[in-house]
């Protein structure tokens, strides 16, 4: 458990978290992330092994890749510590989840993205 780790170690496993195997949905809901193996903090991936040995996580061979995530959602609602980390970094997953939106639609429009739209930048800006 999260709580006998050091917090390197802490610090990197909320990362792989926040960053790579876990997003916000249209309706605010959480859901999973498939991440690529290599793309996960080195300092996580002890423990990320030890979730794929428990069947927590699922590892995968794509593409010539290893891709790695989450068996079930009901990871985020069950883990206090990774509830928590979920529920302070709310407003970054969402403003990452518009972000990645906006680029994605200008590549599929065929338009040139320009970067963080003004309110995107405004709560950029007002992050610590």
């Amino acid at each position: 458990p999260p709580g006998s780790l050091s917090s390197e170690t802490k610090v990197a496993l909320r990362l792989s978290f926040m960053k790579h195997l876990a997003q916000v949905n249209d309706k605010d809901e959480i859901v999973r992330l498939t991440a690529r193996w290599s793309d996960l903090p080195a300092a996580a991936q002890h423990v990320l092994e030890k979730f794929i040995k428990e069947r927590l996580l699922v590892k995968s061979d794509r593409d010539g890749h290893v891709h790695v995530e989450v068996a079930h959602e009901a990871m985020f609602r069950c883990w206090d510590d990774l509830k928590e980390w979920l529920r302070t970094s709310g407003d970054i997953l969402r403003w990452r989840r518009d972000v990645t939106r906006t680029r994605e639609f200008a590549l599929r429009t065929k338009k040139t993205w320009w970067g963080l739209n003004r309110e995107q930048l405004a709560v950029a800006r007002a992050r610590p």
